[in-house]
């Protein structure tokens, strides 16, 4: 686009910009206008109508390149982030938030959605971290000791099992719903999170062995009585 062309645009959208806020300061305007909208939630053929309209959207590359370009200008980031200061600056806004999203989230059907979505997301960013990391020096030694006592049996897991958020270190490669899991003496510690997860592998119907850097350096061979225990 030209410059004219640009500052046109520019023109145009301040100028729709102030005749909306000046619309949106009338009480009355605000009342009809929630009105409408609720009425347009409420409304099956309505909801159905604008996921249509939004999955044909974003089923356009171009629509796609266009609102990712809009996204990442500098003025359009800067406006948006001086919106949602001036939004939540305002102490009933920020109640009419609260509200909303406690209203929200007593919903079950929006809890699990949100549960899902974010449990999605979580496997997604475990397996990408693991498929880059390596094994760290007690790893590479559990990983001998394996290789060693039980052949072919136990890989060391790249991201390529996730259950439920989590990546164990050690996968049972012979079809047994088995995991290990290498503990170091100082990032996991009793109060440690991580403690927590042989139970939900548990849960999931896995059978989790947990070896401690201390123990293992004390004596090798307890890992070896602790994976034939599983058998």
């Amino acid at each position: 686009m030209t410059p004219e062309t640009l500052a046109r645009k520019d023109a145009v959208y301040r100028q729709v910009s102030r005749t909306m806020t000046a619309l949106w300061t009338d009480p009355v305007f605000q009342r009809r206008m929630s009105q409408c909208m609720k009425a347009a939630a409420a409304d099956p053929a309505s909801k159905r109508r604008k996921s249509l309209r939004t999955k044909s959207l974003w089923a356009d590359p171009g629509f796609r390149k266009r609102h990712a370009q809009a996204i990442s200008d500098p003025e359009y980031r800067r406006r948006q982030s001086h919106q949602a200061k001036a939004q939540w600056a305002d102490p009933a806004y920020r109640r009419r938030e609260s509200c909303r999203m406690k209203a929200m989230w007593t919903n079950p059907v929006y809890r699990r959605h949100r549960e899902k979505a974010w449990r999605t997301w979580w496997e997604s960013v475990a397996r990408k971290r693991a498929f880059i990391a390596s094994p760290n020096k007690l790893e590479r030694k559990v990983q001998k000791a394996l290789n060693q006592w039980f052949p072919k049996e136990w890989r060391y897991n790249r991201g390529i099992v996730v259950l439920d958020g989590m990546v164990p270190d050690f996968v049972n490669v012979n079809g047994r719903k088995a995991v290990i899991e290498v503990n170091g003496d100082y990032w996991h510690r009793t109060v440690h999170p991580e403690n927590r997860k042989p139970a939900r592998y548990r849960r999931l119907g896995y059978r989790c062995v947990v070896i401690w850097e201390r123990e293992f350096k004390r004596d090798p061979s307890i890992l070896r009585r602790k994976v034939e225990a599983l058998r």
